[in-house]
C-alpha cells in the first residue's frame, strides 16, 4: 500500500507544472552480465550495437561478437536508456549512437546501417518513435 501511495504522490507532484520541480531521475542499466563459453563477462551497455529477439532469449551484438542473454526483449527494453536505445522492430532494439546511415524504403519502413556494417530494417510501426530519438541524438551530437 505505501508503495502505491508514494507512486501516486510522485506522479501528482510531477503533474503540477506551476512548481519548479526536478524531473524524476530514472535508473538505467549500464552493464549486463553475459556468459562467454564458461565464464561470466560484464559488458558495457553503451558498447552494444543492438539486441535481437531469439525466443526465449536475446542475442546481444557487441563489437563483432554475439552473446546470448536469458531475458526477453520487452523486459530488457524497460531497463535501457530510452535516449540511446530504441525499438525499431518487434525483434530488434538498436543503439542510436552506432547508426551510420538511414535510408527510406518509401513505404514507411527504413533501412539503417550500423558502424559495423550491419543492416537492419526499421518497421513502420516503430518508425515515428525511432525518428524522434534519432533526430534528437543528431541534434545533441
Amino acid at each position: 500500500m505505501s508503495y502505491s501511495i508514494f507512486k501516486i504522490q510522485r506522479n501528482f507532484n510531477n503533474f503540477n507544472s506551476e512548481k519548479n520541480i526536478e524531473p524524476e531521475i530514472q535508473n538505467y542499466i549500464s552493464s549486463i552480465i553475459v556468459l562467454d563459453n564458461t565464464r561470466k563477462v560484464i559488458i558495457n551497455v553503451e558498447d552494444i550495437f543492438y539486441f535481437s529477439a531469439n525466443s526465449p532469449y536475446v542475442n546481444i551484438f557487441h563489437n563483432q561478437k554475439k552473446y546470448l542473454h536469458s531475458e526477453t526483449l520487452k523486459s530488457l527494453e524497460k531497463k535501457l536508456n530510452a535516449q540511446l536505445f530504441v525499438r525499431i522492430h518487434k525483434s530488434h532494439i538498436v543503439n542510436v549512437t552506432k547508426i551510420s546511415s538511414l535510408q527510406s524504403r518509401k513505404n514507411g519502413d527504413y533501412d539503417i546501417t550500423l558502424s559495423d556494417s550491419t543492416s537492419l530494417r526499421v518497421s513502420r510501426n516503430y518508425a515515428k518513435k525511432f525518428k524522434e530519438i534519432f533526430e534528437h541524438h543528431l541534434a545533441i551530437k
